[in-house]
């Protein structure tokens, strides 16, 4: 207990002053904080009092009815008429001469506000007759406020007393602190491991990706025989391969990104979220774009906001361009994969009105579609190009 123990007292209008006086003065001998309940308006509005105990003092001479809330009622002073007959059992007695005394009556009230006040001993103490009495008392009661009161802690006894609990205190907290670091390591060494052993995970399972990537490329590819391309242009077609197989990769990565930081950004107005990787809060790095209002997206590589390097754009309409991207349009080497099942393996360049059109490739034409000559394929992408990936 470090502070006084909180009493509000409701006092009879008629008690003598100088009774009320020597009550108060021994309350605060006994360090028993108290407040007057019926000044200040300190329990206004609250109903508990913020858990203080309520006692009422009423006169003998004139009251009978207990107020109401009080937990504790003592009947004070003589009685001098019929006034106090037909008071409760559990109503208290006190004279002038009770009061701060061993007395029995005072001794009666202060082992009530023991139990309620939570100061076990506080009565051994009122009735102790002498100061070793009081000293031998506080070395018992050492968490009472009265054992630290200056008359009573000069005592070799209790300073004694305070010094070996200070020292188990102190001990006892060293091993706690002891205790705690080794914790506290061990759950960083423990956290240590727990990530390395992610990230090995996860570096296994972005190795496996990679590795599905590269058969599902191959085993794709492996359907556009190369021995059936011109062959003036299969050395391009071969490289548009490579690059297509890189940006599928790409795009994988941007997967991985996009799940290590979801909704990163978000644009409302074109309806466009973007995860991955920022700076800025700008794409930079790897990152997967979408558009909530279509099919449309582009997973891969950005520079400042703009996609460029390698990635997968799929336009609105469906027409995937899997290959390089320069400043935010399909530009270089790569695979272009129509809705209807026609396939471009070749280069393509951005036009006048910067929308990527075809410069040199194969076509392969839908399965089981008659093919096309190399001229008509180009003339045919042309028409189309406002379709093929659209800058965002």
């Amino acid at each position: 207990m470090t502070a006084r123990s909180k009493l509000l007292i409701a006092w009879s209008e008629t008690l003598p002053s100088d009774l009320r006086a020597a009550i108060e003065r021994a309350l605060d001998a006994l360090l028993i904080e108290h407040a007057d309940a019926g000044l200040g308006g300190e329990n206004d509005g609250d109903d508990d009092d913020g858990g203080r105990l309520r006692m009422a003092v009423m006169d003998a001479r004139h009251d009978a009815t207990p107020p109401p809330g009080a937990e504790i009622c003592v009947l004070a002073g003589p009685v001098l008429n019929d006034a106090a007959r037909g008071v409760p059992a559990s109503v208290l007695r006190i004279e002038a001469e009770d009061v701060g005394a061993p007395a029995k009556r005072w001794i009666a009230l202060i082992e009530k506000l023991e139990r309620r006040l939570d100061r076990p001993g506080l009565a051994a103490f009122a009735a102790a007759p002498d100061s070793e009495a009081r000293r031998a008392w506080a070395l018992d009661h050492a968490a009472d406020p009265l054992a630290r009161d200056e008359n009573i802690n000069r005592s070799p006894g209790v300073l004694e007393r305070r010094l070996a609990e200070e020292r188990r205190r102190s001990e006892s907290s060293g091993e706690t602190a002891q205790t705690l670091k080794r914790e506290l390591e061990q759950a960083r060494h423990d956290l240590v491991q727990a990530q390395q052993a992610t990230n090995a995970e996860r570096e296994r399972r972005e190795a496996v990706e990679t590795r599905l990537a590269r058969l599902e490329w191959t085993l794709d590819a492996a359907g556009y025989p190369l021995a059936q391309v011109g062959a003036d242009l299969r050395g391009l077609v071969e490289d548009a391969r490579t690059h297509a197989g890189r940006a599928r990769l790409a795009a994988a990565e941007a997967a991985r990104a996009a799940d290590r930081h979801p909704d990163a950004l978000a644009w409302p107005q074109t309806q466009a979220i973007y995860s991955g990787e920022a700076r800025n809060r700008t794409p930079d790095g790897a990152g997967r774009m979408r558009f909530r209002n279509s099919g449309g997206g582009y997973a891969g590589e950005y520079v400042e906001g703009r996609r460029s390097g390698y990635g997968v754009g799929v336009s609105d309409d469906g027409h995937v361009w899997s290959g390089q991207w320069i400043n935010d349009v399909a530009a270089g080497l790569g695979l272009l994969e129509c809705p209807d099942g026609r396939r471009f393996e070749g280069r393509v360049s951005p036009d006048d009105a910067g929308e990527p059109r075809v410069v040199l490739g194969w076509w392969w034409p839908a399965p089981g579609a008659a093919g096309k000559t190399e001229a008509q394929a180009v003339q045919t992408l042309r028409v189309e190009t406002g379709k093929l990936l659209p800058a965002t």
